[in-house]
């Protein structure tokens, strides 16, 4: 269940040297090709090209045996594209860590340039999603790692206008928010309630605060379990 791995999942930054089975390869590719033609999106799974993350230089040392990777492309004239490939990519990313999966969102520490053959006309590459399989605990450098670039969680009342008063269902959604990653784990979106109604919002629409807003919208209606989100900045939840 996406619930579960909510729970489970842990960006995870490094991967054992080994090719993804068969039937993960086709079961992402399955799931990708389904969220591209239902949502217009340009997601692409690139399996066993560890290039674009070695070197110091292309991933600062922060990333060891990346192999695999989705793409996270879409036509950049798309004003919902970013929110879109945030809420289907971390929806991917739980798929796959409820298959024992490692993930890991990347904005920018890759060779970005090596995969601009990939990019349609009209289209802009925002990020990628490292994938592949990982030892069941973290590695001491990624574990340092975690905690050099981790922040302080934010509590639900500082994200949003959480009171006790509140139904069950906002308080479950938000717990779900607060497992959610994002850039520098910064924590960007705000919810606020109103009767069975929820805005979700990010100050800076011209950023990748928009990935963190998509990502954040799936946890909250995993956790708050029945409803659903129109796009926007800022998205409205309308509790069914």
């Amino acid at each position: 269940m996406l619930k579960d791995a909510i729970k489970q999942r842990h960006s995870r930054r490094s991967y054992l040297h080994q090719p993804l089975r068969d039937e993960d390869v086709s079961f992402l590719k399955t799931r990708i090709h389904e969220y591209n033609q239902r949502y217009g999106l340009h997601m692409k799974l690139v399996c066993g090209h560890p290039e674009i993350f070695k070197g110091f230089r292309n991933s600062y040392g922060m990333f060891h045996n990346v192999e695999n990777f989705i793409m996270m492309m879409g036509n950049y004239r798309d004003v919902y594209m970013q929110e879109k490939l945030g809420y289907f990519g971390e929806r991917l990313v739980l798929e796959a860590v409820g298959r024992n999966m490692g993930t890991c969102w990347v904005g920018g520490t890759f060779a970005k340039a090596a995969l601009a053959p990939y990019v349609k006309e009209g289209e802009q590459l925002y990020c990628v999603i490292a994938v592949g399989y990982t030892a069941d605990k973290k590695s001491m450098k990624e574990v340092l790692i975690s905690r050099a670039t981790r922040r302080k969680g934010k509590t639900i009342e500082e994200m949003s206008n959480y009171t006790p008063k509140c139904p069950d269902w906002m308080k479950s959604g938000m717990e779900a928010v607060q497992l959610a990653p994002s850039a520098l784990f910064r924590q960007p979106v705000n919810f606020q309630r109103e009767n069975d109604c929820v805005y979700a919002e990010v100050s800076h629409p011209e950023t990748h605060e928009m990935l963190d807003l998509g990502i954040a919208m799936l946890h909250f209606e995993i956790g708050a379990d029945a409803g659903s989100w129109t796009w926007g900045n800022p998205a409205v939840f309308q509790k069914k």
